[in-house]
């Protein structure tokens, strides 16, 4: 169990300005490789003209399998599908209003258990969408480097084919982090990040965890 914070920071030319995002979550192993997590946002956002709302944002169901995971662990395969439900207001600009599903693989190795090394690609589809133009595909990597058994520093990276207009190129995101473990079930993590050819100027991202 732990929860998930996100502040997104946007461009000057975008309407809106600010956004924070609290959202609870819990994942639990139904099996040794099949794990289900819930996720139940509230934001809080803010435009240019010091509009202001909060609320529920779109709840998140998902689904881990690891179908195959070399006996030193390394490397592995692990498909994932995500529900995103219409529970936050479109109008208000807490949730897209649609139900989504989001279908991906993840691809993770190691060396040496200490540098380790993920490749995620995704595939999110709107339910009621009339075109297909509105799914969006993505691809993303991350290192993982393993200074101590309680600390670790990571960099991502992401590029998605989403129309962002009116900006040109292909969508980019890139952040980094540390993971710190404080206790052998408590662990925290930081992020901060930017884009390019969207409208998000920076993101900052937390998690904190607790393991049973």
């Amino acid at each position: 169990v732990g929860a998930l914070g996100d502040y997104t920071k946007f461009k000057d030319e975008d309407v809106l300005n600010k956004m924070y995002e609290i959202a609870p979550y819990a994942r639990y192993g139904l099996f040794n490789n099949m794990a289900v997590l819930a996720e139940i946002p509230y934001r809080n956002i803010k435009t240019r003209l010091d509009d202001k709302e909060q609320g529920l944002g779109d709840i998140r169901l998902g689904l881990e399998f690891l179908p195959w995971e070399d006996i030193f662990r390394y490397p592995w395969i692990m498909p994932h599908v995500t529900v995103s439900l219409p529970s936050g207001d479109e109008d208000k600009g807490l949730g897209q209003g649609e139900t989504a599903g989001t279908f991906g693989v993840a691809v993770g190795t190691g060396v040496e258990d200490v540098l380790h090394f993920i490749a995620d690609a995704r595939y999110e589809v709107i339910s009621n969408s009339d075109t297909s133009d509105d799914n969006v595909a993505s691809l993303a990597g991350s290192i993982i480097w393993d200074l101590s058994a309680q600390f670790s520093l990571i960099g991502e990276a992401k590029v998605t084919n989403e129309d962002n207009a009116p900006y040109d190129g292909t969508p980019v995101y890139f952040d980094g982090g540390m993971s710190y473990k404080a206790l052998e079930n408590l662990s925290f993590m930081v992020f901060a990040g930017s884009s390019q050819n969207t409208d998000e100027d920076f993101t900052g991202n937390m998690k904190i965890s607790y393991s049973f």
